[in-house]
This record gives structure tokens, C-alpha cells and sequence, in this order.
């Protein structure tokens, strides 16, 4: 394996393997991102006007997807299933407050069609709190529902979570989930409990190369804990821990990684359909700047891969890796 491909391999080991909400049934309330018109996300660059240190560039797409949302709530008060359910995505996840899970744009347009029958009178409002820029085209919005079931019933009020993607020219939704108003605060442990698949012993092995991680929980059970082991050819190893937790500062999942070498990392987790992002930015052992995107899915239960994408350090563009197929470790005798 050559010095480029060593090098890749540490990264994505060190940004992703860096270990290694809307209503009950009666009260679906997600938010849509849907128009050609939407305002389309525009590359941050010095040369874009800021204010408060907000890009211009953010402000529109903070905007756009608050006109997306409202679309929704009109389409949804005009008890249209299909225009309500056309700022989705084709492969969306719609979690309601009851934990189930409605996933693809038809299944969602079908549900609604059947809220609508079963709640003529059916009408929501929805409360913005806060749009979220994770990158130039994925945008976290939360806030509260306000639903009624008919104007002589009480105002049932949920909070909502929803993540939004800019693609083939317009906002969609990727995910949404409801939660009870009253329901108490998520601990950092519940944030993770779906990561908790790479619990575990994880290992990429070819003829002259080893990827070994491991990961577990920390005593308080609040961050993951992954340490790495590289060896390429007759180099030495290279080995590093990466801890994931929740950050409250951006409201996501975040990872940070150290290697032997001296180089570091830190990666922002935004959850798709079937697999996660992770945008990582650090510094390499040579003072190198780098940053990239690496995608983790979890194929089977024993069986995970990944790959990265736009990874570009010390100024230079790397090419594409993966995916990679990296088995969980079985049991040695004894264990």
C-alpha cells in the first residue's frame, strides 16, 4: 500500500471511524422544504457579505427553508396529502411522537391522506425556533406544533426536530421527528443510543495493510470511546483514540480524534436514511490543513463501510476512497 493511500486510510479512520419527531398518528405536523424557487445555497467565500458573522449566504438559506416550512403548514391546512408530502424527499424518514416510522414521500402522502379522513377539521401551526446551517446544503429546524383536532378541541402542542437537504435545486426533507412538549430533556446517552452499533472490535485487514478499532462506552456512558491501530507495510504503527459525543454548542453529534503522530481531528454527524456524514476538518502531523466528507453505513450487524469524499488538505484535492467493507472482529477463543 503506498504513503497516499496510508494517509487516507488514517484520516477517514481518524473523521468517521472516529469510534472507529411528527405527532402521534393524529398529529403530524413535519415541516417541507419545496419550491424551485427556493433560494439555492451559494459556496461561503470571503467575498460574501456577513452580518454578526453570518454569511449572507447562510441568511438566504435560513430564510428559504422557513418559506419551505410555511408551504407545508398551508398545504397541510388545505388537507392536500400529495402537495403536503412533496417537500419530502423520495427516501424520507417521518418519526412521529410515538416512535413510529414512516419512511419513503408515498408512504408519508398516504398517512397524511388518512389523518386528513380520519380529522377533517385537522390544523396546525408550527413555531420556529431556530435554523441550524450545518453545511451550505444541510440545514438542521426546530421549534414547536401547535395541532388541533377541530376549533372546539385544546391546542396539543409537540416539538419537532427536522433535517433538511438542498437537492436538484430545492429543499427537501431527509428526516423528521415529533416530541411531547412536556418530555423531558434527552441525556447525552439517549443522543447516541443509535451509534451504539459500533460498540465492539472492528478490523480491515489486506496483504500489507491493518485497520483495527475498537469501541465502548465511557463509565458515564455520555461519549463513545474508539481507539485505532494502523500498520502500512514495514511502517511503524500508528495508533489514536477518537471520542463521540453530543455537542450543545451545534446540536449535533460531534467527534474528536488524536493520533500518535501529533495530528487531529474533529468531525460534525448529520444522520441520512441509511447512513451518516460526517464533515471533518484537522490538521495532520505536518501541519497540514485538511478537510473532507466520509460516509459510514451500517450494512449488516457485522458489517459496516465507509468512504470519503472531497478531501482536500494542504490545498491539494485527494481523490475519492471507498467504500470499504470492515468486518466486526469475532470472538477469540475464550471470550
Amino acid at each position: 500500500m503506498g504513503l497516499m493511500r496510508f494517509l487516507m486510510l488514517l484520516v477517514v479512520i481518524t473523521s468517521w471511524m472516529c469510534l472507529g419527531a411528527v405527532g402521534q398518528e393524529k398529529r403530524t405536523a413535519p415541516r417541507v422544504d419545496s419550491s424551485p424557487r427556493q433560494a439555492a445555497p451559494v459556496p461561503r467565500s470571503k467575498s460574501n457579505g456577513k452580518t454578526d458573522g453570518i454569511s449572507q449566504s447562510d441568511i438566504d438559506t435560513v430564510a428559504a427553508v422557513k418559506d419551505s416550512a410555511k408551504r407545508f403548514a398551508v398545504d397541510y391546512n388545505k388537507h392536500d396529502p400529495k402537495a403536503a408530502a412533496s417537500g419530502f424527499a423520495l427516501t424520507a424518514e417521518f418519526i412521529t411522537e410515538n416512535g413510529t416510522t414512516i419512511r419513503g414521500r408515498d408512504a408519508i402522502e398516504r398517512h397524511f391522506a388518512t389523518v386528513f379522513s380520519v380529522f377533517p377539521q385537522a390544523h396546525l401551526e408550527l413555531q420556529f425556533e431556530s435554523v441550524h446551517m450545518v453545511t451550505s446544503n444541510v440545514a438542521i429546524e426546530e421549534g414547536q406544533v401547535e395541532f388541533t383536532i377541530s376549533p372546539e378541541t385544546p391546542i396539543e402542542t409537540s416539538r419537532y426536530v427536522a433535517v433538511h437537504v438542498y437537492e436538484d435545486g430545492r429543499w427537501l426533507l431527509v428526516r423528521t421527528r415529533d416530541f411531547s412538549a412536556d418530555a423531558a430533556p434527552r441525556n447525552n446517552h439517549e443522543r447516541l443510543h443509535e451509534l451504539e452499533w459500533l460498540v465492539g472490535e472492528w478490523m480491515e485487514e489486506e496483504e500489507d495493510s491493518l485497520i483495527a478499532t475498537s469501541c465502548r462506552w465511557s463509565n458515564d456512558r455520555n461519549y463513545l470511546l474508539q481507539e485505532f491501530t494502523i500498520r502500512v507495510g514495514g511502517q511503524p504503527p500508528v495508533t489514536g483514540s477518537t471520542r463521540i459525543g453530543w455537542d450543545p454548542l451545534t446540536r449535533q453529534i460531534k467527534s474528536w480524534t488524536f493520533d500518535s503522530d501529533g495530528g487531529y481531528s474533529e468531525a460534525l454527524w448529520t444522520r441520512g436514511t441509511s447512513q451518516w456524514i460526517l464533515k471533518s476538518r484537522g490538521v495532520t502531523h505536518l501541519g497540514r490543513n485538511h478537510s473532507g466528507t466520509s460516509i459510514l453505513r451500517h450494512v449488516d450487524s457485522s458489517t459496516l463501510s465507509w468512504e470519503t469524499r472531497d478531501r482536500v488538505e494542504g490545498g491539494a484535492l485527494v481523490a475519492d476512497r471507498g467504500p470499504l467493507l470492515v468486518k466486526r472482529r469475532p470472538p477469540t477463543a475464550g471470550e
